[in-house]
């Protein structure tokens, strides 16, 4: 079970770091544009800085490559929807990200 939760959370880290582009939502790479500007963005930043501490394991690092990205995206979240009421969602989303890897931290202190 904590193999197949490594790999999904590394499958959420690469949808949350498609970057942002402006794009026609009915095309495939549309709605990942959607869901990446509606929160998941957001969701990823949390847990990609804190997965080479859950899993202990520094070979992780290499998923900061996909930062750039992410950073990219939650600035055009902030910078356009600013107006908007959908940063507040971004927002719970970095919440809900934030309380879920925490979880995992502590949950992965208490397991020898």
């Amino acid at each position: 079970m904590k193999n197949k939760l490594k790999y999904i959370l590394i499958l959420i880290i690469l949808i949350g770091s498609i970057p942002i582009l402006p794009v026609l939502e009915d095309n495939f790479y549309g709605f990942f544009v959607f869901i990446n500007s509606y929160g998941l963005s957001s969701f990823v930043l949390p847990l990609l800085i804190s997965l080479p501490l859950i899993y202990k394991n520094r070979s992780f690092c290499f998923l900061y490559f996909f930062l750039i990205p992410i950073l990219y995206n939650n600035f055009l979240i902030i910078y356009f929807f600013k107006v908007v009421d959908y940063s507040f969602t971004s927002i719970i989303f970095f919440v809900l990200g934030l309380v879920l890897s925490l979880y995992l931290l502590k949950r992965n202190k208490k397991t020898p």
